[in-house]
């Protein structure tokens, strides 16, 4: 952990997630000392501490850990600082969970609603192409693998409206 001055912010990644059970917790190593957190933030540090991730060498800010959530006044002082916290990351990381065996197709189906999303409004003719294909009619796999990741507590939470419409970038 470091302290920081409010003049000086240094570049850093916040972090998006849900705390899940508060009951469910596991033990870390935080400047030598154990520090419990919950099992949602503990796999999310295995998840990002593997070879191979972005950016690891950047300062994260994870609010279980950088709030004293015993201290009610900071914890209130904290919550109206969110915005800053969340607009002046490099970037935001938006941990859904674990993957389970749909999350990719998932995942690659919403990258396609986005491109087809995204498309210029005078090519709208073409809007009843996408349920023209297997992979995007209703009640297909892929709805299916939709629906599976949108029932993550990550999207029940209201939160992570501002976390991630004030990011710079986003990345799940």
């Amino acid at each position: 952990i470091s302290i920081l001055e409010k003049n000086h912010v240094p570049t850093y990644i916040a972090l998006s997630y849900a705390w899940g059970d508060p009951k469910l917790t596991r033990s870390i190593i935080l400047n030598g000392s154990p520090f419990s957190v919950t099992r949602s933030l503990y796999d999310f540090l295995l998840h990002y501490s593997k070879p191979g991730q972005k950016n690891t060498n950047l300062p994260l800010w994870v609010d279980s850990i950088c709030i004293n959530q015993a201290d009610l006044s900071e914890r209130a002082s904290q919550v109206k600082l969110m915005g800053s916290i969340y607009s002046l990351a490099s970037s935001v990381k938006i941990w859904l969970g674990e993957a389970s065996e749909d999350s990719d197709l998932a995942m690659d189906f919403v990258e396609e609603l986005r491109i087809f999303l995204l498309r210029p409004p005078w090519r709208a003719y073409e809007s009843s192409r996408l349920w023209d294909k297997p992979s995007t009619t209703p009640g297909s796999p892929n709805w299916t693998a939709l629906k599976h990741l949108m029932e993550r507590s990550w999207f029940s939470r209201i939160w992570v409206v501002q976390e991630v419409a004030l990011a710079k970038s986003a990345e799940v």
